[in-house]
């Protein structure tokens, strides 16, 4: 099955759930530091992390795709 069918499935995340998974793009700081990190070490659009859990549960990132930062 496909991420975004899998996520609407079985996610707890009441905000992504709906459209498959995808949260709307953060920058550093804006989640918490376990979710970063993993996040953030992922580099090619399509690529996952490993399980990683934090204080909301557990998570499977997947890169959707990488911004520059802004001037």
């Amino acid at each position: 099955d496909s991420f975004e069918s899998v996520c609407r499935a079985y996610s707890d995340d009441v905000q992504s759930k709906s459209n498959g998974g995808v949260l709307p793009v953060f920058a550093a700081g804006q989640m918490v530091p376990a979710f970063e990190e993993a996040a953030f070490a992922l580099t090619r659009p399509g690529d996952y992390s490993r399980p990683v859990r934090t204080n909301y549960g557990w998570h499977i990132i997947r890169l959707v795709d990488r911004k520059p930062l802004e001037t």
